[in-house]
């Protein structure tokens, strides 16, 4: 009876624990799947020197992504975007396939969540943007911001974060 009262309370310590512990692994890879999805698209961009467009699945970021090429522009994989072999461009290697469910994301955009993020043929992100993934903390926050120029960051926000504060509350 002893060892399962031991036993409980150990149990209840660690699982607090282990949810922080979830809670930081799912933001680290969902912004680092986002970070590399959108290096992925502006390399092609450039090699393709077509018009490449990273878009939520379903219209929902925490669902995943796809890259595309998106030479119509019209934000969406069709026939018009397809490869001269006759498949989409995304394929398992450029489908995120990881649903981020439970995560607070906050876009640092004038269009708010946008619904794609486009990099043109010279490689150069067409509207620039930020996205914040919510921490338990500000401090535990992770930002991804792509810039006008092409220009891709990854960081933690650390001691950076009271100036995002009013973002994760």
């Amino acid at each position: 009876m002893v060892t399962l009262a031991v036993l409980a309370i150990a149990v209840g310590l660690a699982v607090p624990g282990f949810q922080a512990l979830f809670a930081n692994n799912q933001r680290a890879e969902f912004s680092r799947e986002l970070y590399v999805s959108l290096a992925q698209a502006r390399s092609e961009a450039v090699s393709r020197n077509s018009l490449i467009s990273v878009i939520p699945i379903d219209g929902d970021w925490l669902n995943g992504w796809q890259v595309i090429v998106d030479d119509n522009g019209d934000d969406a994989p069709d026939a018009l975007d397809l490869n001269a072999d006759g498949t989409l461009v995304a394929d398992a290697g450029l489908l995120s396939e990881v649903a981020f469910t439970h995560l607070n994301i906050e876009w640092i955009s004038e269009f708010g969540a946008l619904p794609r993020i486009r990099f043109n043929p010279g490689g150069r992100v067409i509207d620039a943007v930020g996205v914040i993934v919510c921490g338990s903390t500000p401090a535990n926050s992770r930002e991804v911001t792509a810039r006008p120029a092409g220009l891709l960051r990854l960081r933690d926000l650390g001691d950076d974060s009271a100036r995002y504060a009013s973002l994760c509350s």
